[in-house]
């Protein structure tokens, strides 16, 4: 025997699979703790490197017209040796760029679906949305530690004159691979300041509506 409706066999149910409010709040708290992981890790590495590079620029004002060939050849060894240092940091930067990228694009849209959907519980949307501020003000401050470190960082590989062949290529990576984090925390940076905005008029009007009469 055939079964009454084959229809209803194959069609599958429909189902509402969209995030709803609390679903995004732990995106949200996810997302953003993933990218001031990353902004804090490479912040003190930055700092790291920055001592070191500061600290192997004696030994390539060794290389100087005028220096023992004893103490160019010590120095040109310090010199290789940071220069491979920075090329495993630019690697380890350039792999952190899509990461950060995405989380930050994964945090922010969430924001955004918690901003259209708070309207629909009431008060009950403050909390979270008030969780959800703090995270992001803890978010521009380690963006804002990281900026700094990472200005200075630049600055300081820049200035660094062409000493030996391998230096000058780390150095040019590492300047690209720099410049690309800060491109990426100039956006984060940018994106955590609406989002503050943004969740900041969505509780204000959450209270406002809820006001006792």
């Amino acid at each position: 025997n055939s079964p009454r409706n084959p229809i209803a066999l194959t069609e599958p149910e429909t189902v509402d699979d969209e995030p709803g409010l609390y679903d995004l709040a732990d995106q949200v708290t996810e997302s953003l703790e993933a990218v001031r992981e990353i902004s804090t890790d490479l912040s003190n590495d930055l700092n790291a490197l920055n001592g070191r590079t500061n600290r192997a620029t004696k030994d390539i004002q060794a290389l100087s017209v005028g220096g023992s060939t004893q103490a160019a050849s010590g120095a040109k060894r310090v010199i290789n040796s940071l220069a491979e240092f920075m090329g495993s940091f630019a690697s380890r930067v350039e792999g952190q760029l899509t990461p950060y990228k995405e989380a930050n694009t994964r945090a922010f849209s969430a924001i955004s679906g918690m901003a259209e959907l708070a309207s629909d519980f009431g008060y009950s949307a403050i909390q979270p949305m008030r969780e959800n501020l703090e995270q992001v003000k803890s978010l521009k401050s380690a963006i804002q530690t990281a900026h700094a470190s990472l200005d200075e960082m630049r600055a300081s590989v820049q200035k660094q004159p062409r000493v030996t062949t391998s230096f000058n290529r780390s150095k040019r990576r590492l300047v690209a691979a720099l410049q690309g984090l800060f491109d990426e925390m100039e956006s984060a940076a940018g994106s955590a300041t609406e989002a503050e905005m943004l969740i900041s008029d969505v509780i204000q009007s959450l209270e406002d509506d809820n006001q006792p009469e």
